[in-house]
């Protein structure tokens, strides 16, 4: 038998304990030393192994003869080194990991973009999309230092509707995840009433903040979260562009009205 869960099977036809071993036990010859020790991975990893070596006594008892009871260690025997190697599996692919993230990081090193901005714009973008979103933000950060004061140029009434409908309706459900394995800090709380502008935009910042704060507990879960801080701040950007475009041509429009006017007197 080569796969663990056949051999614990077989492992479990013969009298194992009838519960699992959830914290550690209290020991009062330890007690001075261990009183404020929480249980740890270790205590439930050890104490739930050992609860695995066959009682040979209740194994008799149980009416199973010694040639039983000698293949009953052997199985739990062979068991534990499946989960060796499985564990040594695990570790493998992880130091295979740290290389490929050590690789990344001299290539990321090695990447100059100041080259790339003097390539047209559709192949800087199609580039940056082969970047790491952490990278990316970077990139467009640098490109956008002065977002936060463009958006004062915006109406308050767009300021309004990006924080409810987009930030609120469309980005901080995305924040919501179960307590095991929290990527994200503690929840922040977002107010839709403001009362000018600057607060309308630290409310929107706020929630971007936020998802670049996420911790890799889960790497999926922090790589979705940093993802979502990207496509944030691109939806920023889009409607920033077009918010300050429409502001630039009505005040054209009023300049040469102006001009007109003056033209005509």
């Amino acid at each position: 038998m080569d796969n663990r869960e056949e051999i614990y099977n077989e492992i479990a036809k013969f009298p194992l304990p009838d519960h699992l071993i959830t914290y550690r036990p209290y020991n009062p010859n330890n007690a001075p030393n261990r009183m404020n020790r929480r249980t740890t991975f270790d205590d439930l990893v050890y104490l739930n192994l050992k609860e695995l070596v066959p009682n040979t006594y209740l194994g008799l008892h149980m009416e199973h003869s010694t040639e039983d009871i000698k293949k009953w260690i052997e199985l739990t025997k062979t068991y534990g080194d499946k989960l060796n190697e499985q564990l040594q599996s695990y570790c493998d692919k992880k130091l295979t990991q740290v290389e490929q993230l050590e690789e990344n990081t001299k290539r990321t090193k090695r990447f100059d973009y100041k080259k790339v901005k003097k390539l047209p714009s559709d192949i800087q973008q199609k580039i940056q999309s082969y970047l790491m979103p952490q990278t990316r933000l970077i990139i467009l950060e640098d490109n956008n230092k002065n977002i936060k004061e463009d958006m004062k140029k915006w109406k308050v009434e767009h300021l309004k509707n990006f924080l409810s409908k987009v930030v609120c309706d469309v980005y901080e459900p995305k924040c919501y995840e179960p307590y095991t394995l929290k990527c994200l800090p503690d929840r922040i709380t977002i107010y839709k009433s403001c009362t000018n502008k600057k607060q309308y935009i630290d409310e929107i910042f706020k929630l971007y903040s936020l998802f670049k704060k996420a911790i890799p507990k889960d790497y999926n879960k922090y790589q979705y979260f940093w993802n979502t801080a990207l496509t944030m701040f691109m939806s920023i950007m889009y409607v920033n562009k077009h918010v300050t475009k429409k502001n630039v041509k009505k005040n054209v429009k009023k300049e040469t009205k102006k001009k007109f006017k003056i033209v005509n007197k």
